[in-house]
């Protein structure tokens, strides 16, 4: 189980830092690019993770979608900023064309890694593989 292997001591107080995190991070951090990114793709991914009772599934997922989309507008220069918000359907695109675009840019996201995520870290690891993956597939 992942709380033996992070030394957690039950779901619900992973949940409750969780939030209190989250409810951090939105409240005095939600200007620094950094945290509205994960705080956007976090809350896209799994929204049920930041609901609070009487939340809409939809709305909170929306919501993150929202930071995405604001974030790509912020920082146009930025491909991988600009591949969540395509990715995530703010921008209305279908997968094909999404991984179509993705892999014609397929240079610019092989050296975002390189000078974003080239740490020796799981968090690093996974964003690579995130990141890189269908660059050369074709379907």
């Amino acid at each position: 189980m992942i709380i033996d292997d992070f030394d957690i001591e039950d779901y619900e107080t992973q949940e409750k830092q969780l939030m209190n995190m989250y409810e951090y991070g939105e409240k005095k951090l939600l200007d620094v690019t950094e945290v509205k990114w994960i705080i956007g793709y976090c809350i896209s991914l799994n929204p049920e993770y930041f609901m609070k009772q009487g939340d809409n599934y939809e709305e909170v997922r929306v919501k993150g979608d929202k930071y995405l989309h604001e974030l790509a507008l912020a920082n146009p220069d930025d491909i991988y900023l600009k591949s969540l918000d395509y990715d995530f359907g703010t921008e209305g695109h279908s997968h094909e064309r999404y991984l179509d675009w993705k892999r014609a840019n397929r240079e610019q996201f092989l050296l975002y890694v390189e000078e974003n995520f080239n740490y020796d870290s799981l968090f690093s690891d996974c964003f690579k593989e995130l990141i890189t993956m269908d660059l050369d597939k074709k379907d």
